[in-house]
């Protein structure tokens, strides 16, 4: 195939552009006088006056190209400048640059153990808020506990018109005067802190205290004058009052960042709400019993008031953890009180509007009942609140002590490292400098002897890659069969005649008396016991392929010795134990001939059709068009490979088969790619397999280019060769 007639896919661009046009003086015709500056282009380490004779010469030559523009930068400047910065590092002592690198770790360390340190403090802070924060919050509940007390005495009073609760009264009114004595000794600015929230919170309970201390001195003048036309006017100021206290409560909740405090919290805030509305249930129903009278007012208003008892009641039952369900269960749902009161609070409401006639209670006990369960009721919020108090001593105990420990072993790990450090870095330096010397003399002689070496790979290459054409070119099957009887190397019509692949061959250890059962095989080697080739008269068999199928064959066998024993090492490991101490090997070649008719008469169709075929891709003007006709049928991706592994055979470098190697592979053989070449599963896998033992041989792809061809020449070529026929005789 001479250049003319080469595919257009191969023949390398050479039309120039404007880009590569550069002056005589540019492309080094003209000469310029001797200067030093020829030294600075092979040298990268010269002084400041070579690399600006240097740059002149480069900004010269480039005046001329670009017709008066110039570079501002010079690549040889750029060079020597980043080689000094390289250098400056490469003096650093050894023993610097590892201290250097612990010195890194060692900040590291410090920062960790700072972070831990500073979150057991802030762990510490949390623990001392939370008893800061229980100590107001069971001020407070003291406060409410005192309030509803007075409010129950109060509406008692008045809905007796005095008659009764007169003293008990006036003695709840002194302790309630206590415990606001108390809250007015509380400093309210070092619970809530300095945030906005905590501002505005301190500022709002600050305004609630201030507004319901200056009412209650005239709230209960009326109280003890009767001057409240209903209990709802005597019941608001108390039940809003301990409304906001309870807001207070729940706003501290939220102060500290400890979810189990929160949890607690949240659960004593629920029983501070249970003592209200039942308080706020026995001040209603007491009053109405004491009057004999229940109005509509009073029977709503307790109605709502009771759904939100029992709907708090229900929320800690559900969400409260189980010690402080147990305690509920014991203190509150299994006592006399509580059933009792449940039954009262039930026989009132449903024997409404008669329920002051028809009850079987009296005021006395429904009041001794409530106020036994309110009792209750703060039994349990003492025991919630001994839990807060332990767990915020916990969380004290537990920071204090991982304070102590990680200051302890930062200190401890930070100074070990140091040392360690400084150990090491000496021990390393003199091993250092040993290998050092080591591998400055081995670099030195693996360069004098890479060219060599890499001319020599380049011989064995081609001197293989011929052999392997010469055997692939053959139409017989070409086989060698090891002692054991396995085949460790074929042709390509051997892969074509029997229908195996390499995998097959290298993976699962075919035998030769597979393909060729009525061969004794093994007697003919322990015959061989000559160094010398021995060549056995042809033989007249039945061959098997690897689905089943028999032909008839003709066979030849050579016996002869290898001197390596590279063979048995890639097939089995029992020829590798039992030869490794020698440097001989039998093997058999076995040369197969298929005697089939129908075979031979398919054969050089194929090749007639082939023939048309190579021809048609050797001229340039019929392969384009036959391209444009595999684009219309959408089977061009053939004809695109075929010209690929044509221009793979075509690159002399090693380096870059290596790479376009890869490029196909990317291109027609990946799953995912582009052009996928319509081979069946077992042939992609075949290829695969051999493109992942390939290193760039020619011969690489040329079983795959084969039976592409193949596919080409009767399906894509032949209808093109009619649709080129049709026209012909149309015309």
């Amino acid at each position: 195939m001479d250049s003319g007639n080469k595919p257009k896919s191969f023949q390398p661009s050479s039309s120039p552009t404007n880009e590569s046009v550069k002056s005589p003086k540019a492309l080094g015709l003209i000469k310029r006088k001797p200067s030093m500056s020829n030294s600075a282009y092979t040298s990268t380490n010269g002084n400041a006056d070579i690399c600006e004779a240097a740059c002149l010469d480069i900004i010269d030559a480039n005046k001329d190209a670009d017709e008066g523009s110039s570079r501002s930068s010079c690549e040889v400047c750029a060079t020597k400048q980043a080689n000094n910065a390289i250098f400056i590092f490469e003096s650093i002592p050894l023993t610097i640059k590892l201290l250097f690198i612990a010195a890194f770790a060692i900040i590291s360390l410090i920062v960790f153990g700072a972070i831990l340190i500073a979150d057991s403090v802030d762990k510490i802070n949390t623990a001392k808020k939370i008893k800061l924060l229980c100590s107001y919050s069971v001020a407070l509940t003291d406060f409410i506990n005192e309030l509803q007390t007075e409010r129950n005495f109060a509406l008692s009073y008045f809905g007796t018109h005095g008659a009764m609760f007169g003293p008990e009264l006036l003695a709840q009114m002194n302790s309630t005067n206590i415990q606001i004595e108390k809250l007015k000794s509380l400093n309210i600015k070092e619970l809530f802190g300095n945030g906005d929230n905590s501002i505005r919170a301190d500022g709002e309970y600050a305004y609630q205290m201030d507004y319901y201390l200056g009412k209650l001195k005239g709230h209960r003048e009326r109280v003890l004058s009767f001057s409240f036309n209903t209990t709802h006017e005597l019941l608001d100021f108390y039940t809003k009052w301990d409304d906001n206290i309870i807001g207070a409560v729940l706003i501290m909740t939220h102060e500290s960042g400890d979810p189990v405090y929160k949890e607690l919290q949240q659960q004593y805030g629920q029983m501070t709400m249970l003592n209200e509305h039942l308080g706020t249930l026995k001040a209603v129903l007491s009053f109405a019993l004491g009057e004999a009278k229940f109005t509509k007012s009073d029977y709503d208003y307790s109605i709502t008031v009771r759904g939100k008892y029992d709907l708090t009641e229900s929320l800690f039952k559900t969400t409260a953890e189980q010690e402080s369900r147990n305690t509920f269960n014991t203190l509150v749902l299994n006592t006399t009180s509580y059933h009792n009161t449940k039954y009262m609070l039930n026989s009132i409401f449903s024997n409404y509007p008669q329920s002051t006639q028809l009850l079987d209670f009296t005021v006395v006990e429904w009041h001794n009942n409530s106020t036994m369960q309110m009792a209750n009721l703060q039994l349990v919020q003492k025991k919630i609140r001994n839990l807060i108090l332990i767990e915020a001593n916990r969380v004290e105990q537990v920071a204090t002590g991982r304070v102590i420990g990680f200051t302890i072993s930062t200190v401890v790990v930070v100074i070990g490292s140091i040392i360690i450090a400084l150990f090491f870095s000496r021990t390393i330096i003199v091993p250092w400098k040993r290998l050092l010397r080591i591998q400055k003399n081995r670099t030195k002689e693996l360069t004098e002897s890479y060219s060599q070496l890499n001319l020599l790979l380049e011989r064995i290459s081609a001197e293989e890659q011929k052999t392997k054409k010469i055997l692939n070119s053959m139409d017989d099957a070409l086989v060698t069969i090891n002692e054991l009887g396995y085949i460790v190397h074929c042709n390509a019509s051997f892969y074509k005649m029997f229908k195996f692949t390499e995998s097959d061959i290298f993976g699962k250890k075919v035998k030769f008396q597979q393909i060729i059962p009525n061969l004794e095989l093994q007697e003919m080697f322990q015959q061989f016991t000559t160094l010398d080739s021995i060549i056995t008269p042809n033989k007249d068999l039945k061959a098997i392929t690897k689905v089943g199928n028999d032909f008839p064959v003709r066979v030849n066998l050579t016996f002869c010795n290898f001197y390596t024993n590279e063979i048995s090492k890639e097939i089995t490991k029992e020829v590798l134990c039992t030869n490794n101490i020698t440097q001989q090997e039998k093997a058999c070649i076995a040369l197969i001939h298929n005697m089939s008719e129908k075979l031979q008469n398919e054969r050089e169709e194929i090749n007639r059709d082939k023939m048309e075929f190579l021809k048609m891709f050797d001229n340039p003007l019929m392969r384009l068009d036959f391209k444009e006709f595999c684009k219309r049928i959408r089977a061009d991706e053939n004809i695109y490979f075929l010209e690929d592994v044509q221009s793979y055979k075509h690159t002399p470098s090693l380096q870059e088969r290596v790479q376009r190697q890869q490029d196909i592979y990317n291109l027609y053989l990946k799953p995912e790619a582009k052009k996928l070449l319509n081979i069946s599963k077992d042939q992609i896998e075949h290829t695969n397999f051999k493109v992942s033992k390939g290193l760039g041989e020619i011969d690489l792809f040329e079983s795959l280019e084969r039976i592409v061809m193949e596919i080409l020449v009767c399906d894509s070529f032949k209808r093109w060769k009619e649709m080129e026929k049709d026209l012909q005789s149309y015309m």
